[in-house]
Formats: C-alpha cells, structure tokens, sequence
C-alpha cells in the first residue's frame, strides 16, 4: 500500500502540471525503490526500521510543507508585487530529488552491511 499511495501522490502532480512528468516519473522510480529495498531486506530477515532520512511519513510531510510554503509564495508575490512567483517548488523537487537518492544510497549500505554479517553468521 506504501508504494501505490506514493504512487498516486506522485502521478498527481504529474497530471495536474505541477511537476514535469519525467521528474515525476524519476521521483516515482525512487519512491518505489526506497520501499522495494525496505520489503526485500525485510524478507531476508533485516529489520529496516528507521534507516534512511527520507522513510514515508517524511516524505509525505516535507511534501506537504513545499505544497504550503509554495502556496504562500505565491499567494503573498501575487499580492504584494502583482506578480506571482513559482520558483519555490522547482528548486525543492531538485532538493527533494537528491534526498530520495540519498535514502536509497543508505538503505543499500545498511542492507549490504546486514546481509554480510548475517552470511558470515552462518558460515560459522
């Protein structure tokens, strides 16, 4: 449920023209990923809680976070200046971008690192 929930978060932004669609499709690849290395290192007996910066309930926040800080960006730029400005949510999608690969990065070494010290339990 974790990756389809992403998934139509994600595929929302890419319909509704807030997010270019092959970002989003990078980004929806790197969500999958993130949960597809949790539910393999977890079928192999590593319990992955808590390991890499951007788990679920993060990524769900901080999108939230970008969504509201853009909107006041926006609705104050437009107010103030006549102008709205737009420039927010791009550059955070760039940050949010690497955050994901970041995550990705440190669930691959905690699995690795686990899975060798599991192998070197049992050839013992």
């Amino acid at each position: 449920l974790d990756r389809l929930s992403d998934s139509v978060l994600i595929i929302g932004l890419i319909l509704g023209n807030s997010l270019h669609y092959v970002l989003g499709y990078i980004i929806l690849f790197l969500v999958i990923m993130i949960s597809y290395i949790r539910a393999r290192a977890e079928n192999e007996g590593i319990d992955m809680r808590g390991v890499g910066f951007m788990e679920r309930a993060e990524r769900l926040v901080i999108l939230w976070l970008a969504f509201m800080a853009e909107w006041w960006i926006y609705t104050l730029s437009k107010l103030i200046l006549g102008t709205p400005f737009t420039w927010f949510f791009p550059i955070f999608i760039l940050f949010f971008t690497g955050l994901l690969i970041l995550t990705i990065v440190q669930r691959l070494i905690f699995s690795f690192k686990a899975l060798n010290k599991l192998d070197a339990q049992n050839k013992k």
